[in-house]
């Protein structure tokens, strides 16, 4: 009897230590959620946000949308052709994760990105992850970057990009490379 509860005891810690392992990093969570299967799932996905005038503030695109309860949206070849307005920002991702339609939009690494400007040469972006904030415009990422921009190669630990270009902050240790004579 004390040998059959030992093992019925054993079976329940085993039961909790394979319930509580970490899963994928980006998909444990709803993964072990009841439920957790995609609602809808849009194969060749393209939409558009538009501000407040109806002009379009984000043009993107991706292989695959997968639509979660309560918002949240995995994506797959990620690709935001248009950010902004005048100045534009375009950025790639091989996948992408929304928590929710009113959070930020998580592009993930390797993401490479470009901001095409008028009347200057387009500068580029490299990151392991940026991060997309509608409501407040704004571009971010805490983790490595690289800015190449007018003869100059820049590596940062962070950087924060407003949506109309004309703000680029590198945060951290900066490191610039001049690539053309300076003068």
């Amino acid at each position: 009897m004390i040998r059959a509860l030992q093992l019925i005891a054993a079976l329940a810690v085993g039961l909790l230590i394979l319930r509580n392992l970490p899963g994928d990093q980006e998909t444990g969570d709803a993964e072990r959620r009841v439920g957790s299967s995609p609602q809808y799932v849009a194969e060749g996905a393209t939409w558009q946000r538009f501000d407040t005038d109806g002009d379009v503030a984000m043009s993107a695109s991706a292989d695959q949308l997968q639509g979660f309860s309560g918002g949240e949206k995995r994506l797959k070849a990620l690709r935001i052709d248009q950010l902004g307005g005048d100045d534009v920002w375009s950025l790639q991702s091989p996948s992408g994760h929304q928590a929710s339609e009113d959070a930020r939009l998580r592009l993930d690494a390797p993401v490479t990105g470009t901001l095409q400007r008028n009347g200057a040469a387009p500068a580029t972006l490299e990151a392991v992850t940026v991060w997309v904030d509608r409501d407040q415009e704004q571009l971010s990422s805490d983790e490595a970057v690289t800015w190449i921009d007018r003869g100059s190669e820049a590596r940062a630990q962070g950087f924060e990009g407003d949506w109309a270009g004309r703000s680029v902050r590198l945060r951290g240790d900066v490191n610039v490379r001049f690539t053309e004579p300076q003068g």
